[in-house]
């Protein structure tokens, strides 16, 4: 096919459609959990993987895990982000597929069950899942999980596949406002992976949690490599003093920055500023920033969950056996600039 095109994502892979024009807005991102485990995630110890203090083999077959909100509080929802391993392989079948959640007044008052819900398998970095759960008065949060991604049921028989492992990423309790409830702690666990630092702590700790952006990839662009462009002009009568630009939020492998269409300079590391004094003149200047992508969009691995920074042959391998997996479920980044770059007058005369 010859001409301009766009890619919108599809059931299986992507459809062609018309050329759609890349659109600034202002991003808030979204918060994600990245693919990193240890010291981020809990996991259960599993079923004879691990040894209790007296040498014993552990067995998990009946996961859960308590948290304690500190006072009797009104809950509107949960946050749940799935348990999403993949820094090394994809290991995200030990993430949570049918979940018990139970709630209780208090630590001597009976538990009542608030609902079952189906967790979604993550593929990258997990997104947050919002479980509904009106209750009032309560204080603490037992979840049960009933089953993984990897076939296993709760409580667990024999000798499951892959020890038995269930884990999760974060969880967020949220108020009758929307607002995440502070000081949450965890008051009981069944079991976790202690030696490789995937402990229930980290459940409500924050750790992992970090902002994705909106970038082109997601306006038409998946697989596009090259520079987009992003312009300013600034109407300056007397130049004086020194001209920086300075970056904000952005991701790419390099910012070329232009002035009046000549190049001033490139931006590839902290504190991401250029020095425009040189290419300043009286009256307008028109200011591009050129933010240039990498060929991991372009050539991937695209599919089963690759951690970025590496590329190994067998990491092309792993392509679904049924297909396309949906165009969503692709692995690319979001390169962009996700605010405004800003022009910074420093001291007086040139």
């Amino acid at each position: 096919m010859l001409g301009s095109f766009s890619l919108e994502p599809a059931e299986r892979g992507f459809v062609i459609v018309d050329e759609q024009p890349l659109a600034w807005s202002a991003d808030p991102g979204e918060q994600v959990h990245a693919v990193n485990p240890d010291g981020t995630m809990w996991l259960t110890a599993g079923i004879g993987f691990a040894k209790d203090a007296d040498g014993r083999s552990i067995e998990d077959r009946r996961p859960f895990v308590e948290f304690d909100l500190g006072a009797p509080r009104e809950l509107s929802a949960l946050q749940v982000w799935n348990y999403c391993e993949g820094h090394v392989r994809d290991l995200t079948s030990r993430g949570v597929r049918e979940l018990r959640v139970l709630t209780s007044a208090g630590p001597d008052a009976p538990w009542a069950e608030a609902g079952r819900f189906t967790l979604p398998r993550c593929s990258g970095p997990a997104r947050p899942e919002s479980l509904p759960l009106k209750r009032q008065g309560i204080r603490r949060v037992r979840l049960e999980p009933l089953s993984n991604h990897a076939g296993v049921t709760y409580p667990a028989a024999g000798d499951p596949p892959d020890n038995g492992f269930v884990g999760l990423a974060e969880v967020r309790f949220l108020d009758a406002a929307g607002r995440p409830i502070p000081g949450v702690r965890v008051a009981a666990v069944s079991s976790e992976l202690a030696s490789f630092r995937r402990t229930a702590a980290h459940l409500v700790d924050g750790s992992g949690l970090e902002i994705t952006r909106r970038g082109w990839k997601d306006q038409g662009l998946p697989f596009y490599a090259g520079p987009v462009s992003y312009e300013q002009t600034y109407e300056i009568p007397s130049p004086q003093g020194r001209y920086l630009l300075r970056l904000g939020d952005w991701n790419g492998s390099v910012a070329r920055v232009r002035v009046n269409g000549r190049l001033a300079g490139r931006i590839v590391a902290p504190p991401w500023e250029c020095d425009l004094t040189p290419w300043i003149r009286p009256g307008a200047n028109r200011i591009a920033v050129e933010v240039v992508g990498t060929l991991k969009n372009t050539l991937g691995p695209h599919h089963g969950n690759p951690p970025l920074g590496s590329a190994w042959p067998g990491m092309f391998q792993r392509g679904p056996q049924a297909g396309p997996p949906p165009g969503r479920e692709y692995s690319t980044v979001a390169y962009g600039l996700f605010q405004p770059f800003r022009l910074e007058r420093r001291g007086h005369g040139r």
